[in-house]
């Protein structure tokens, strides 16, 4: 039987070890080199939080949603609160369908991952640079798509430490 001590001990850890991971994503984000033909970088902060919040539930996914939010709209040039907020209500929403319907597994995570890499690039291509005429219809199909698919394809590199985390922090009731 665990204490409550042993409790908020093992929260703690776990919040701990999430954020170091959510640091490793922004260090990948831009240490990898950029890819080949487009010249793009992937969206690792944004998979870190879907991975977490797959994981961690709508209470701690919701924070993780929040902080890499927050670190994407500090290094980007078009918003200012946009990935913060999407990002939070998007990894609250994502860890309760999580914790109640679906199965902890990568094929899970990598669906989580294209619909919200998908649907938030989607919103900011239209909200931010269709609209403000920085970009034509066209930046989606080789600046957004290439950027996804960079992003799917290192998603692993942060779902087995986040499914670690989980398996090694995880209380028994």
């Amino acid at each position: 039987m665990y204490t409550e001590r042993d409790r908020l001990r093992m929260s703690a850890i776990r919040l701990s070890l999430y954020f170091l991971l959510i640091l490793l994503a922004f260090a990948l984000q831009f240490l990898l080199p950029p890819l080949f033909i487009w010249s793009v970088r992937p969206l690792l902060l944004i998979v870190s939080a879907v991975v977490i919040a797959m994981f961690a539930g709508p209470h701690t996914g919701g924070f993780a949603g929040f902080v890499c939010g927050l670190i994407c709209d500090w290094i980007s040039a078009y918003t200012v609160t946009y990935y913060t907020v999407v990002l939070m209500l998007t990894c609250i929403v994502l860890g309760i369908i999580a914790d109640y319907s679906m199965r902890k597994t990568l094929l899970s995570a990598y669906f989580l991952a294209i619909v919200v890499l998908v649907s938030v690039q989607v919103l900011f291509v239209a909200l931010f640079l269709l609209i403000y005429k920085r970009a034509s219809a066209w930046a989606f199909v080789y600046v957004t798509t290439p950027e996804i698919l960079y992003s799917l394809a290192l998603l692993p590199v942060l779902y087995f430490p986040a499914r670690t985390i989980y398996r090694r922090t995880l209380i028994k009731r």
